[in-house]
């Protein structure tokens, strides 16, 4: 009763600062773009939030011609359930011992619903943006499985609190170098600016979620949302030694980049994963083990 209460906790806040963790990226988005953000709602368009949410509970859901209800639900469902399991590690739900092992199951289970995602519509669109999800998620997946392996590899343990605040000599040195690989590949995983080739406007109209509105459309933004709060989390507490405003920093970073940057070209994404990236920590990872093992 004690763990579900502390899940709850953590869990509940979490989702309600998603609705003004979006008011907070029009406002960013309208500042840099020099325009008028949302302001109508309550003072200053503080209320914006509940108004959208009023707005997407109210939207008839409308019956897709030869698609699964079955798949279509549950994809959206599975998309919060991982989203949400992830937050298990902060608390005693699961053993600390596999924290790793939960990020990596997540992280997997994620590809797996954005191709039932598209599938279960049976349209073009969303078919396409799926195929370019999970390809992309496969891919930087396995260059985050490296990184993460860095960090426990010099820390002797797999246990996600015990590796926070460790510090070694040669974890001082790999750290830097996971960093600056691991901030863009976080960036490809969440599918946010300039890697959001899942959901291109102007190649795909909304990608594997076009034809998702109302209910499931709100699971699927909610589920997007709570992976930028957590990821901006456990970026400040790996490489930064628990230095918890950093938090804000790289979530402002992940809303501040979406409007400088334009979006970059897939096969260009692609061959920096597996031409670059993950050749470059295989081999330094090899490295690594071969020198520990004397």
């Amino acid at each position: 009763m004690t763990v579900s209460l502390n899940y709850l906790i953590l869990i509940v806040p979490a989702l309600l600062g998603v609705a003004f963790i979006t008011l907070l990226e029009r406002k960013v988005l309208s500042i840099v773009g020099a325009r008028l953000g949302p302001n109508k709602t309550s003072i200053y368009g503080l209320f914006q939030p509940i108004s959208d949410a009023v707005k997407l509970a109210s939207k008839q859901v409308n019956s897709l011609s030869g698609f699964s209800a079955t798949f279509y639900y549950m994809s959206s469902l599975l998309m919060l359930f991982s989203a949400l399991m992830l937050w298990t590690i902060f608390f005693s739900v699961v053993d600390v011992k596999f924290g790793f092992l939960v990020i990596m199951i997540s992280l997997g289970v994620n590809s797996l619903n954005s191709i039932i995602a598209g599938w279960s519509t049976f349209s073009k669109y969303p078919l396409l943006g799926s195929i370019r999800t999970v390809a992309q998620l496969i891919s930087y997946e396995a260059v985050l499985y490296l990184c993460l392996f860095f960090i426990f590899l010099y820390c002797y343990t797999f246990n996600f609190f015990s590796s926070l605040g460790a510090s070694t000599f040669f974890l001082s040195i790999c750290s830097p170098i996971c960093f600056y690989i691991w901030v863009p590949s976080v960036l490809a995983e969440l599918n946010r600016t300039p890697y959001d080739f899942s959901e291109g406007e102007s190649e795909l109209v909304s990608g594997f979620n076009t034809d998702f509105g109302s209910s499931a459309f709100t699971l699927i933004f909610l589920a997007e949302y709570s992976n930028i709060i957590f990821f901006s989390l456990v970026t400040s507490l790996l490489f930064f030694t628990k230095f918890y405003p950093l938090f804000f920093f790289f979530f402002f970073f992940v809303i501040w980049i979406r409007s400088v940057l334009p979006r970059y070209r897939f096969d260009l994404l692609m061959s920096l994963a597996w031409k670059f990236f993950i050749p470059f920590l295989t081999l330094v990872f090899l490295s690594s083990v071969y020198f520990l093992s004397f």
